[in-house]
């Protein structure tokens, strides 16, 4: 009979197995697809926590500050040494910053040296260079200066002398290398030896107070040191 169950057993049965093979098919991937969606969403968030990342914005806020505070600090020393008066006059003639000095975060002390000409309305009669101390620090998101600058010291032009020694060699080579550097080598010239190091002459040319000196190498050819070009031997 239709109510007694009897027919219903083996269709019943069938269709639980079905169940239970289906659920073991797809449970796995549902637990995959579980898995990709919990592992994805931070993927998409971890950036957040990786924002260590501004530190390598800070490093180059850092640096780009540096390279600022070498020119804002020869300014403010331009605008120190500038001044007209008294029959005297003097100014900047050229500038070079060192490297700043950290004092904290946006604050440095920055030294400068510096050519100062020295004369009056109608020419210059002299140069001195000088160092100078400026501190400069950042202020509302821009690199200024935060006082006046003062000197510091006058940056004595020092030359340590090497005890050359006499060099036996052939200054006809001596001299085509000097005319080869654009150099007008004299009648009066000498060589001379760099004591420690071997393949450094200094070729001594003139004498007195117009006497010059000019380093040559003698490896892989004699050439005159800084020489970047060549000029025609006639020249």
């Amino acid at each position: 009979m239709p109510g007694d169950g009897r027919d219903d057993g083996p269709t019943s049965s069938r269709r639980g197995r079905r169940v239970l093979l289906a659920g073991v098919v797809v449970v796995p991937w549902l637990v995959v697809g579980v898995l990709m969606l919990i592992g994805g969403r931070p993927a998409t968030t971890r950036l957040t926590p990786d924002a260590p990342r501004a530190e390598p914005v800070d490093d180059g806020r850092r640096t780009a500050d540096d390279a600022i505070a070498g020119p804002v600090a020869v300014r403010l020393v331009r605008d120190a040494v500038t001044s007209t008066g008294d029959g005297t006059a003097t100014a900047l003639d050229a500038a070079a910053a060192e490297p700043p000095d950290p004092l904290g975060d946006d604050l440095w002390i920055v030294r400068v040296h510096a050519v100062v000409l020295h004369g009056d309305r109608r020419r210059w009669r002299s140069a001195s260079h000088e160092i100078w101390a400026v501190p400069v620090g950042r202020r509302n998101g821009a690199v200024v200066g935060l006082d006046h600058p003062w000197r510091v010291a006058d940056g004595a032009d020092r030359i340590v002398d090497t005890a050359w020694e006499p060099a036996a060699v052939d200054l006809d080579e001596v001299r085509t290398a000097l005319r080869r550097a654009g150099i007008p080598a004299v009648a009066d010239l000498r060589a001379e030896r760099h004591p420690q190091r071997v393949a450094l002459l200094r070729a001594v040319i003139g004498a007195g107070p117009h006497q010059r000196h000019v380093w040559l190498r003698t490896t892989p050819v004699l050439e005159v040191l800084g020489h970047l070009g060549s000029t025609p031997e006639g020249s």
